[in-house]
């Protein structure tokens, strides 16, 4: 592996901590900028990459440093975000392996809410309503503002990653 991969990847691993630590607490869950970056690194990145990205986030986090927006550690696992943390694994591969190659908008904007969305939803609410006991119609509704903020990520996101610049991405793609 390349040293300029190795360090565009852990440049994206950092920024994946600082944006999950730019939060607006509400509760069960705090609103973060991570599900916008991991849509936007799944977008960029080929799918090792992106598991290599999201997977090494994970584990910073899982060892106890506090990259997540409950802290760092096990706990995180087991508390009402785990399920969405591992969720973000999950997500970001199958993003970015079914995304197109030539930015079809409709295309890859389907993909992304249904790997980036109900995916990451289908993995993390489970997991939320058995830690703090919460009915499935209940935690649906509860998730309403939780849906339109990520909606929101999922478009900036996707703006962002349409107004790089072709040459920045095949710069990128070719790092290994």
């Amino acid at each position: 592996m390349k040293i300029r991969r190795i360090v565009l990847l852990a440049m994206f691993t950092a920024l994946m901590a600082v944006m999950s630590l730019i939060q607006i607490p509400v509760y069960p869950i705090v609103f973060t900028l991570q599900t916008f970056m991991v849509i936007l690194i799944a977008l960029i990145f080929k799918p090792l990459d992106t598991f290599l990205i999201v997977f090494t986030y994970l584990v910073i986090g899982l060892i106890g440093i506090p990259v997540f927006s409950s802290g760092g550690g096990f706990q995180a696992f087991v508390s009402p975000t785990g399920g969405f943390l591992i969720g973000l694994l999950v997500s970001s591969l199958l993003i970015s392996i079914f995304k197109s190659k030539t930015k079809v908008m409709l295309y890859d904007l389907i993909v992304i809410i249904i790997f980036g969305f109900v995916v990451l939803y289908m993995i993390g609410l489970p997991v939320l309503m058995m830690t703090i006991g919460m009915k499935f119609t209940d935690a649906l509704i509860a998730f309403i503002p939780y849906y339109l903020w990520d909606f929101l990520k999922i478009i900036v996101a996707y703006a962002v990653y349409r107004a790089l610049p072709e040459d920045l991405l095949k710069k990128i793609e070719t790092s290994n």
